[in-house]
């Protein structure tokens, strides 16, 4: 074969691929990735407004030291929340409260039975794990990032790994964080950090004051580490409706979190 006709060959070759891989790139994300996006982004708000529902309504600050470590575990439509701090020890986790939150969190609820159980109790072994995954992920930050203040949240996943959520928490209840915040897995023993993902690289502050004769309507805010909302964006949204609908940039698309927690995504032109 003619050296020329080689040469329009590959140079064919070479742009059948460009535009293919280009064409893939703009394909808009599958359904059922933004339904698991949306799925843990509910649980994780689910867990975080467990916590602060137990925390405010029943203990009052009681529990406010940065040592102590809520750990909430749902099973059917109940949850167990031990709260409990690190000995000196490694990896020996002291449980110093265990109380049983019967209901599924409702940002609608005024009343919650709280059932208290004995103050000696042995500590399960999931818990001891789920603490173990805590410890591990918060001796792999920095020391910048170790002086934030972090709403955690773990789950165990069906390859019996642990994912551990952190995001920056606020002293102002007027100012939410965005931002700050990682999503690291842990071994199913809760001794070793597998993978670990910065979900975005800088911390924002959103005010949640009215302005006189003004209210808020939603939000934005730029993406540079990924193109998709993540789970702890649609969990904001879902404990602070009123930033919703929540509009978010980033390389290829633009996403909108709505105040129920859907996500809507189209390209960006």
């Amino acid at each position: 074969m003619d050296c020329r006709w080689i040469k329009v060959l590959l140079a064919c070759i070479f742009l059948f691929l460009v535009y293919t891989t280009v064409y893939a790139e703009r394909i808009l994300p599958s359904s059922q990735d933004l339904a698991r996006i949306e799925k843990r982004g509910r649980q994780i708000a689910e867990y975080q407004g467990v916590v602060e529902d137990v925390q405010s309504i029943f203990f009052a600050g009681a529990f406010a030291d940065r040592n102590t470590i809520p750990i909430a575990i749902k099973k059917a439509d109940k949850w167990t929340v031990y709260f409990g701090t690190f000995a000196k020890r490694r990896n020996k986790f002291e449980v110093i409260e265990v109380l049983i939150y019967p209901d599924v969190y409702s940002s609608e609820s005024t009343q919650i039975d709280l059932e208290k159980l004995p103050k000696r109790i042995r500590t399960p072994r999931e818990v001891v794990q789920r603490a173990g995954a805590i410890r591990c992920v918060l001796e792999s930050l920095s020391v910048q990032e170790q002086s934030f203040q972090y709403n955690i949240s773990v789950f165990r996943e069906i390859d019996k790994t642990i994912t551990v959520y952190l995001t920056p928490k606020s002293h102002n209840p007027e100012v939410i964080l965005l931002g700050g915040d990682w999503k690291v897995s842990v071994a199913p023993g809760g001794s070793r950090v597998l993978n670990k993902t910065q979900l975005h690289r800088s911390t924002l502050e959103m005010s949640l004051r009215q302005q006189k004769d003004k209210e808020l309507v939603g939000g934005f805010h730029t993406h540079v580490l990924g193109d998709l909302p993540t789970e702890t964006d649609v969990a904001l949204i879902l404990l602070h409706p009123e930033l919703g609908p929540h509009f978010i940039k980033g390389r290829q698309w633009l996403s909108i979190v709505n105040k129920d927690g859907k996500i809507a995504v189209q390209q960006d032109e």
